[in-house]
């Protein structure tokens, strides 16, 4: 079992998948979400005990900006379009976010 943080995610991630938004798949060893398309959407991250969503460069950077989000940067390398959330409240609205993206 996870942090609540990472039942919460796997939640939102199960009803996504239930209704063909998402499918489930790996990225880095680690399991992760993507869109129908194959493309990556999201992650849980362990580490950071945070939602991990790609969208665009510039949504990622205002989500920092506004201390919404974290800069994603495994092994020093920042991700650009990689947000590492922790605010549980904010992972569905992002989630959907990144499924429309």
């Amino acid at each position: 079992m996870g942090s609540e943080n990472e039942d919460h995610f796997w939640d939102l991630a199960e009803e996504m998948i239930a209704t063909s938004r998402a499918q489930e798949g790996t990225i880095m060893g680690h399991r992760c979400i993507r869109r129908a398309d194959g493309e990556f959407l999201a992650m849980f991250s362990r580490t950071e005990d945070a939602c991990v969503v790609k969208l665009t460069p510039a949504r990622v950077s205002e989500l920092i900006q506004d201390e919404a989000a974290a800069p994603f940067a495994p092994a020093g390398k920042v991700f650009k379009a990689w947000a590492a959330v922790t605010a549980p409240g904010s992972f569905q609205k992002l989630l959907e976010e990144a499924a429309e993206a």
